[in-house]
């Protein structure tokens, strides 16, 4: 993870996502988490929710594909 969020931070989006795929969701739902417990969303449990298992599904894929074709 540490070396995609650097690609990241180079601009190298393609590399990013490459090297982990699911940095890009777990940040937005660190970041949503954060605004949501400032700003009490009306809908951010359930969008919580839903980004929450969309990461996970991401990293499991990821995860399984790593291990099948490299």
């Amino acid at each position: 993870m540490q070396r995609a969020f650097i690609e990241l931070l180079k601009g190298h989006f393609l590399d990013s996502i490459k090297t982990y795929p699911a940095l890009l969701p777990t940040a937005f739902l660190l970041a949503y988490m954060i605004l949501h417990l400032i700003f009490k969303f009306e809908k951010g449990a359930l969008i919580l929710k839903f980004s929450f298992i969309f990461t996970v599904i991401i990293m499991l894929t990821g995860f399984i594909l790593k291990i099948f074709i490299y």
